[in-house]
């Protein structure tokens, strides 16, 4: 029978053992989060999954000393043992005393009769030898290690070949550089703070749209894409830059590797498909956080789901939609009642606590055995009978070389339950004082509201958000309720309650938060007058930036110009986010001819602002300005505006011609680049200018 309580074998077992443990500690945070927003889910899946993998490491690097179970598999008997006597061919006497010893002891096997019976013979010696060398027979855990390790190569060779496909697909693919894909792309790409835009490219071999790419983020599109109008564009465009915004491809790519190192262990499974529903579930929280409408966006992908029989996508990218979980994404979507964004103090909970119980879950290690001689049945005098009794308890006290304390058995530790937050969607956390007096009385209030709301339909929670912002004494409160405000921001009475708050309110951060609501609505004479007293008079550098971005959102057509005048008198202010902000909302406002104010903003002494102004006349194509932007290029120190300037110039057609000719000699080889491109006349692609988009949430 092969063995199978070897001492690396019990060691795999208990580092199984504690994996299972972390994963059922998992399951249940995940149960406690349910009405968590699907961001700190992924968050909890994504720790567990990278604790699982860290655990041999953790084990093998920092065992702690727990005394829970002894590790009775590792008992030795003691050293005082007598050296067993050895039997030589050319000695039978020996042989024979050994013999009549064995024959004494009673309980022992006696040996075969042919044992006391060797004889001297010149062949004796090898044949000594030959029956002491010893037979390699693999063990029943070798055998299960060869198995473990051909799966999980085959696993592994699998998500190996989805990567070499993702590349095929991508270099077969076309890039896509239209106008109405650049534009939406880098617009989105700048709204969800993506550094590094990703690729664009549509592809005939693809059905479903994907985001793949670990160090080279690509977003894939299938030919259809072609027929698609520009809210469906822009959806997909969201959903999947929310995907590299997040690090999901990371994420994504770690799961599969657990699946493949823990291949056997259905709990993994489980795990890695919850992280990857849950990466979905926060992608869809995230595109509807930003504006989408959840009709609209649950119509996209509906159509997308049912128009696609066979995804056809790699095993290594992450499709926008899987059949097989589906409703409860539609379900999610469609639910007012979900919470979309998380707090900051809940992720740093969630990893802190899975980091704690991986540290003492892998770390523990059984206790040592008390000594062999501490046994009394092991302390009998020497005798003849001395290598019988050692013999008999050999295979189960022997010490095994090599054997260290890391690899006994750990017992499972009770998993510590993660810190209580405040229920219900709106639980403000002050990031300013956390522990502070005013935080600790508003909670039954905040109970109260959250009691209030469930109960509520639409107009009711209007009007009881209305109430809570204009009288609450917390101004935590007060900010979320500005937040759920944005909500109704349509009706005229939550109009007019956010306009007052953002005109008398204390505290700056409800001003702030109800300049943000505003603008998500409509351009009404009373969000307009509020967003303009806040962006011209408010003592808050922060409301003041949130209120240019505000006016930039509700603004229409026909009043553009008057709010563009105060825009420009905001190109004044002390601090320059809002500066820069200003020149992004004017950008944004209109065409036409540009302000002289922007030009002046070309010799501002903060270089985000002068690279803001140089992408406003790049919009407004004014060739008036050839002369501003003339003398900011002779002053202009910075190359990364001065190629901003050159694009500019390009839009302005011949009339720029002799001053980008003069820059032809430029020792910069991006000058000249942009030069040269300006000159042929590829100025009409999307400028990728980070544009500020303050998004605060409570």
């Amino acid at each position: 029978m092969l063995p199978i309580l070897t001492p690396g074998s019990l060691a795999l077992l208990a580092l199984l053992g504690k994996a299972t443990l972390l994963l059922v500690a998992a399951f249940g945070g995940a149960a406690l989060l349910q009405r968590a927003p699907a961001g700190a889910r992924h968050l909890l899946w994504l720790a567990t999954l990278g604790a699982v993998l860290a655990l041999p490491a953790i084990a093998t690097w920092s065992p702690l000393r727990l005394a829970v179970i002894p590790t009775t598999w590792y008992t030795a008997a003691s050293d005082d043992r007598a050296p067993e006597p050895v039997v030589r061919a050319g000695d039978p006497g020996a042989a024979t005393s050994t013999a009549a010893a064995d024959r004494a002891t009673p309980g022992v096997p006696q040996p075969a009769p042919m044992a006391a019976s060797v004889r001297e013979t010149p062949f004796a010696g090898g044949l000594a030898a030959g029956s002491s060398a010893p037979r390699w027979q693999p063990s029943a855990w070798q055998l299960l290690l060869t198995i473990w390790a051909a799966v999980a190569c085959g696993i592994g060779a699998w998500l190996i070949i989805g990567f070499v496909s993702v590349r095929r697909i991508v270099r077969r693919a076309t890039v896509l550089t239209a106008r109405e894909w650049g534009g939406a792309l880098y617009d989105l790409a700048d709204r969800l703070g993506v550094e590094r835009t990703p690729q664009l490219v549509r592809s005939e071999d693809v059905k479903m749209p994907f985001a793949a790419g670990l160090l080279h983020p690509t977003v894939v599109l299938p030919a259809e894409c072609d027929r698609w109008d520009d809210a469906r564009r822009r959806a997909v465009l969201l959903h999947e830059l929310a995907h590299i915004s997040r690090n999901d491809l990371l994420g994504h790519t770690l799961g599969r590797v657990a699946c493949a190192l823990y291949w056997f262990h259905p709990l993994v499974w489980s795990a890695a498909r919850r992280l990857r529903l849950e990466s979905e579930r926060a992608c869809d929280d995230l595109a509807l956080s930003c504006g989408v409408r959840p009709s609209s966006y649950a119509e996209h992908l509906l159509d997308i789901v049912t128009s696609v029989r066979e995804p056809l996508t790699p095993v290594v990218a992450i499709p926008m939609a899987d059949r097989r979980e589906f409703e409860g994404r539609m379900l999610a979507i469609l639910d007012p009642d979900v919470r979309r964004q998380g707090s900051r103090r809940q992720s740093m909970t969630v990893v802190a606590g899975l980091a704690a119980l991986a540290l003492v879950v892998g770390g523990s290690a059984p206790a040592a055995a008390r000594a062999a001689s501490a046994d009394p049945t092991l302390r009998r005098p020497p005798g003849r009978d001395a290598r019988v009794s050692r013999a008999a308890i050999a295979p189960l006290a022997s010490p095994v070389p090599g054997v260290t304390r890391s690899e006994a058995f750990a017992s499972p530790v009770p998993p510590v339950p993660p810190a209580g937050t405040l229920a219900g969607a709106a639980s403000p956390v002050s990031a300013a004082s956390p522990a502070s007096a005013a935080a600790a009385a508003a909670r039954p209030v905040q109970v109260q509201l959250d009691t209030r709301l469930a109960q509520a339909d639409s107009g009711e929670r209007a009007a009881l958000l209305t109430q809570v912002l204009r009288s609450d004494t917390s101004a935590s409160i007060r900010r979320t309720a500005a937040w759920g405000l944005e909500r109704y921001v349509e009706r005229a009475d939550v109009t007019t309650a956010l306009a007052q708050a953002l005109r008398g309110d204390a505290s700056g951060s409800v001003r702030e938060m109800a300049a943000w609501a505003l603008g998500g609505g409509d351009d009404t004479p009373t969000a307009r007058a509020g967003l303009l007293a806040a962006l011209g008079s408010d003592r808050d550098a922060t409301v003041r930036e949130t209120a240019a971005w505000a006016l930039a959102q509700v603004t229409d057509d026909e009043r553009a110009d008057d709010v563009e005048r105060a825009l420009t008198t905001a190109l004044r202010d002390d601090v320059a986010a809002v500066r820069a902000t200003a020149l992004w909302a004017i950008g944004t406002l209109g065409n036409g001819k540009a302000p002289a104010t922007v030009g002046d903003a070309l010799a501002d002494r903060d270089p985000r602002v002068r690279s803001m102004a140089a992408w406003v006349l790049f919009r407004r194509e004014d060739p008036a300005t050839l002369p501003v932007i003339e003398r900011a290029l002779g002053k202009e120190d910075d190359p990364r505006i001065r190629v901003a300037l050159i694009r500019a110039l390009g839009t302005m057609g011949d009339a720029s011609a002799p001053t980008l000719a003069r820059l032809l000699d430029s020792p910069d080889r991006d000058v000249r680049a942009a030069v040269v491109a300006a000159l042929a006349g590829q100025n009409s692609a999307p400028w990728p200018m980070p544009m500020p988009r303050p998004r605060p949430f409570p």
